[in-house]
């Protein structure tokens, strides 16, 4: 092999370590848009969360998390008429009449000051767990608990008393958890 040849393969040996390299610095690059929150974790265990912007990671090592921590708005139960695998929401009224098929819609974010609390209770953003998990059993038994507080006609008549009884109520009990409930 003559000087030429050998000074070929080291221009090329380079070569290929800049582009390892920087396919190496390309994947673990992440970026963070605004309105999301991202956790990060070092084999398993939470170690810091990032805000919007430009963030790279350890490769193998770290795992990064993201969280929409942007207002979404998420509806429980279905109408009668409606085609859905929705589950129905049920409840009586204090006069022993069933209220079937009705709705209700939260309004929430995740808490951006608490998103590492959120990776702790609910695990990854994966198919919004959060829902699945506290906040769909807490509407069915909140509603539930208000609306057996009035009659069948007391329903219809005093409907914003009740849905401020229900927001309270559904606030109050997910205090605990980093979800804010904007509106019910």
């Amino acid at each position: 092999m003559d000087n030429n040849d050998k000074t070929i393969v080291k221009i090329v040996a380079v070569c290929v370590l800049v582009i390892f390299f920087l396919v190496g610095i390309a994947i673990n690059l992440f970026v963070i848009d605004e309105g999301e929150r991202a956790v990060v974790t070092r084999l398993g265990k939470v170690t810091t969360t990032w805000d919007s912007g430009i963030h790279v990671k350890v490769p193998f090592i770290e795992s990064v998390h993201r969280y929409n921590v942007r207002v979404q708005k998420t509806t429980f139960g279905k109408l009668a008429e409606e085609e859905s695998s929705v589950e129905n929401l049920s409840a009586y009224s204090n006069d022993n009449q069933i209220i079937e098929s009705y709705r209700l819609s939260v309004t929430w974010s995740y808490d951006p000051a608490r998103i590492t609390d959120a990776y702790k209770y609910f695990g990854t953003n994966d198919s919004n767990s959060v829902f699945y998990t506290v906040v769909s059993p807490l509407v069915q038994q909140c509603s539930k608990t208000v609306f057996g507080q009035y009659t069948a006609t007391t329903i219809v008549q005093e409907r914003a008393r009740l849905d401020k009884q229900l927001d309270d109520l559904l606030k109050e009990q997910l205090a605990k958890y980093p979800i804010r409930i904007i509106s019910v």
